[in-house]
């Protein structure tokens, strides 16, 4: 059995004429369980276990650098060069295979329990992540680490492995010119490059700790670490050793890694000075391990090499077991958890043995050509499906499928257009707008929201003397000067007929000034840094029409981007689904009047005010919030209402005598 494991690992080593060392399998083991703990969040008093749990891909770092640059040396002491080709073959049958396998397996959950929003964002993560760019996805699409949403997020693990291609595709060129042209002076320049990227790294995480924590440049000191080990034990075997440092350093480098996973957390400066505390634990290990020492032992030992062995398997699969678990579930109990890391453990395995081992362990060439070109098929189907989600933003029609067949007959499109047809101008142009045809004419301004609510409104209120009229300001731009509207800055082009058309119609006095209610239906309309121009625009248009009934829509009705994923919850059918439910008026909207600055500095609009949660679900979030009416699912992504739920709403709302359109005492 013993035989079985030892082999698979030190399959390249031998290949290369390297010594296979157990403890490294040893400390691949510490450093899967650290991480998979620490995105497990076992509480742990007020706090939660291994908080430093993350530093674990540290230690991986420090790891791969090391046995990376050992094989490259070998060879190149061996042949006098280094194969880059040979190198990325033995990289993609490394890392490839297992990550295809996790992905394939993951599609049919993400189709089942993911939002269209959170669909398409699952499969843009795929696509990056099979360019081994996924680092640049999650930081230029403000994805924060250790962020609850976060948890939500099947393959942001796979940052680290952007960094180590990267890593990869760089350093063998570097090492190559090195060993060429300047090998006398290797280490002095290793070391150089550590320190510049130590210090880069300690400065850029106070500036930007997103790019810090993703990007290559403030993790490649981290990498060379282990490089610059490899450098100096090929000079300075470990046999040459004082037997004192022998005793006592692998001691010291485990206490570190210890230390940092238990006392340090994210909140630290890390990646920076902070993070040598794992890196140099890691390396006093490797440099000083030896048979006779019992924490070289321990780490040996069968049941930390097999772990070890594993390790790669076990980081790909735990974050999506532990991503689909809290979609489906939501918050996970104890028992939960540890069946998350039991199935992570039996997926590893298999993974291992019938992914993984094939790929690494065949050496005639005609085999390695057959298992690299049995990759291509599932790679494109992959791709396929990342592509076709992304093309069908997500495929919103789905969600209405997983409930009645009444659900199908909701209009998800219409709720998601950006409303370049809404402006009508034949509505305004002809007489009979002003010549009283209609007699109650109805505004319904905002964001993406507008569509739902005017089509709410337009249905429950609906008369022939009526005329409802939607128009969105979203990604315009624009700000009150004076009496007009004008732009703050460049309007994007995809909306510059929009806007430049709505604009218009806002600056026409004749047409602004004719409406009888105006409804702001936008998405936080107390807590957003453009709420200045929202509430300017609502006081301009009252200015033109004192008589004008205004209504704002507020605590918009949303699922929380926290610790649950609800449609896996509306699937299960719940009974209350106000762990659903989130007040998006952040920060908090005090309802009694007593200290809320925003109802008192534009008290002057003489405004109604829906609160949304209140109303749908009695008392708030501690109440009955429906999840579900009549079949039909209440929300189409993380914020936006189905336009069928918006009609229930605001039938709900009529029924117990509330009136949108009717002046009146703000409604809480």
């Amino acid at each position: 059995m013993t035989w079985f494991w030892y082999s698979v690992s030190f399959f390249e080593l031998a290949e290369m004429e390297i010594k296979y060392r157990p403890e490294i399998d040893g400390l691949r083991t510490i450093a899967v369980l650290s991480v998979i703990i620490y995105h497990a969040e076992f509480a742990m008093g007020s706090g939660k276990l291994l908080p430093g749990g993350f530093f674990g891909v540290d230690i991986f770092f420090v790891i791969s650098g090391f046995l990376i640059t050992s094989l490259m040396m070998s060879e190149f002491y061996r042949t006098g060069t280094i194969s880059i080709k040979n190198f990325y073959e033995r990289r993609a049958r490394r890392l490839l295979p297992a990550l295809i396998v996790v992905m394939l397996v993951s599609i049919p959950f993400a189709w089942m329990y993911l939002l269209p929003d959170q669909l398409v964002d699952y499969a843009k993560s795929l696509i990056s992540s099979l360019l081994f760019g996924s680092n640049l996805y999650w930081n230029y699409s403000l994805q924060q680490y250790g962020a609850e949403s976060a948890l939500l997020k099947p393959f942001l693990h796979t940052w680290s492995l952007a960094v180590e291609e990267q890593y990869y595709i760089v350093f063998p060129l570097i090492l190559l010119a090195i060993l060429k042209w300047f090998k006398h002076h290797a280490i002095v320049l290793l070391t150089a490059g550590l320190l510049v990227s130590l210090q880069f790294a300690e400065w850029m995480t106070q500036q930007d700790a997103s790019f810090s924590f993703y990007m290559l440049p403030s993790r490649f000191w981290e990498l060379l670490a282990g490089g610059l080990l490899a450098n100096i034990l090929h000079l300075h075997p470990q046999k040459d050793n004082d037997a004192l440092l022998n005793k006592t350093m692998p001691v010291l480098g485990l206490f570190l890694i210890v230390y940092s996973v238990i006392f340090i957390d994210l909140d630290s400066n890390h990646p920076g000075f902070v993070t040598l505390v794992p890196v140099v634990g890691t390396i006093l290990i490797i440099w000083f391990a030896n048979k006779n020492d019992l924490i070289t032992q321990v780490l040996s030992s069968t049941p930390f090499v097999a772990i070890g062995l594993i390790s790669y398997s076990l980081y790909l699969w735990h974050y999506p077991v532990f991503a689909f678990a809290r979609v489906a579930f939501g918050d996970l109990s104890l028992y939960q958890k540890m069946v998350c890391i039991f199935l992570s453990l039996i997926l590893s395995l298999v993974s291992f043995r019938f992914v993984e081992k094939p790929f690494r362990e065949n050496k005639c060439p005609s085999v390695n050509k057959w298992l690299m070109v049995s990759l291509v098929f599932p790679l494109f189907f992959v791709s396929g499906f990342s592509v076709a989600f992304i093309q069908q933003d997500g495929y919103q029609g789905r969600i209405e499928n997983l409930f009645s067949k009444e659900a199908k007959h909701t209009n998800q499109k219409t709720l998601l257009a950006w409303l370049d047809n809404t402006v009508n101008h034949s509505n305004f142009e002809s007489e009979s707008y002003f010549s009283g045809q209609y007699k109650e004419k109805v505004l319904v301004l905002g964001d993406s929201h507008v569509t739902a609510w005017g089509d709410a409104i337009n249905s429950i209120y609906k008369r022939d003397d009526n005329v409802i009229v939607t128009l969105s300001y979203l990604g315009c731009g624009w700000k009150v000067v004076g009496d007009s509207v004008v732009n703050r800055g460049p309007n994007l082009k995809k909306h510059d007929k929009r806007c430049n058309a709505t604009k218009d119609l806002l600056n026409d006095e004749k047409v602004s000034s004719s409406f009888d209610t105006i409804v702001l239906a936008s998405y936080r309309p107390f807590s957003s840094k453009v709420n200045m121009f929202r509430f300017d625009l609502l006081k301009l248009l009252k200015k033109r029409n004192p008589n004008a009934n205004v209504v704002i829509v507020g605590n918009y009705y949303q699922l929380t981007k926290g610790k649950v994923g609800c449609l896996g919850l509306m699937q299960q059918k719940m009974d209350n689904a106000s762990i659903c439910i989130t007040h998006s008026d952040y920060p908090p909207v005090n309802y009694d009047h007593k200290e809320d600055v925003f109802f008192d500095e534009f008290d002057g609009l003489g405004y109604v005010y829906f609160d949304l949660i209140d109303n749908v679900c009695g008392e708030g979030l501690d109440g009955k919030c429906p999840y579900e009416y009549d079949g039909i699912p209440f929300m189409l992504d993380w914020n936006h209402m189905t336009p069928l739920f918006t009609r229930h709403i605001t039938k709900q709302m009529l029924d117990r005598g509330v009136n949108l359109l009717d002046q009146g005492k703000r409604i809480k």
